[in-house]
């Protein structure tokens, strides 16, 4: 077969694609096209609900040198860098939560589609007003939008999304976007809470590969295979050891050292915001 005619076919087969999406009024849209598009800006839809911020607030926060980074981390290293339609958490969530709360703490995820979708799951049309900067009065100022896609809530099984990437995948994507590695994989991915433990209490008994005394939480991911995040600060920033079954973690640094040169396997946004990740993985006894 000549190439000429395998190209063909490799166009007819993508235009089939592209047509099918076209279908489907709830397909996922490409997170980078829609903001290139400007058929929405970051923060209209469900990007900054863990922040429990609304579309009103996000002008300050593209403004305020206090809160510019944070704008950087979500939008415009993230979620504007997402040349794909997979669906993101809705909030950062521990692993096994299947209790009563708010959106997103049981790892709902999302994605925006077309205004002629129905069934949004708990989403919502976007349009109304939104608070802008007024370069002319340098005030803020309210303007009517006029939208044609909303945001939904994905459902598994039928929309893909980032957790669905194995781990290599998602830091390879997150280095490729330039985006604040630690936030990609917990908008990727279930955490073991801080509260519960940190990596530093668990790491000698994953390392021993002595799992009956860790967490019930991580205890099961493992089992199950399932990557879960695991932080070395109480307080939930910087460090990570991303585990993945019983013998793959994936460790994510974090410094703050300005003078730090970094490792040539290490992607960072800005000289006090760098992550680098390397893999460890173990043998154990029953493989030797």
């Amino acid at each position: 077969m000549s190439r000429r005619r395998v190209g063909l076919l490799l166009l007819a087969a993508s235009e089939c694609l592209r047509t099918a999406a076209s279908e489907d009024p709830c397909a996922c849209l490409n997170w980078k096209q829609v903001y290139a598009a400007k058929r929405a800006e970051c923060g209209e839809g469900a990007e900054f609900v863990l922040k429990g911020l609304s579309p009103w607030e996000l002008l300050f926060y593209r403004r305020d040198p206090q809160h510019s980074f944070t704008y950087h981390e979500f939008c415009t290293s993230f979620f504007m860098e997402m040349d794909n339609n997979y669906c993101t958490l809705l909030k950062f969530y521990a692993y096994g939560n299947t209790g009563v709360g708010s959106l997103g703490v049981r790892g709902e995820t999302w994605c925006y589609t077309s205004d002629k979708c129905t069934d949004l799951n708990g989403g919502r049309k976007l349009g109304g007003y939104m608070r802008k900067w007024d370069v002319a009065t340098q005030k803020p100022k309210d303007i009517l939008l006029s939208r044609d896609v909303s945001w939904k809530v994905c459902k598994p099984g039928s929309d893909t999304s980032l957790g669905d990437l194995d781990p290599p995948k998602l830091l390879n994507l997150a280095n490729e976007m330039g985006s604040v590695t630690g936030y990609v994989t917990k908008m990727a991915y279930p955490r073991l809470m801080p509260e519960v433990a940190t990596w530093s209490k668990v790491r000698d008994k994953f390392r021993a590969g002595d799992f009956g005394p860790l967490p019930t939480q991580l205890r099961k991911a493992i089992d199950a295979g399932h990557p879960i995040v695991v932080d070395h600060d109480p307080e939930g920033h910087g460090a990570q050891a991303l585990v993945w079954g019983p013998d793959d973690i994936f460790h994510l640094e974090h410094s703050g050292d300005k003078t730090r040169k970094k490792p040539p396997y290490c992607k960072g946004l800005l000289m006090y915001q760098i992550f680098c990740w390397h893999h460890e993985r173990f043998r154990r006894d029953s493989e030797l």
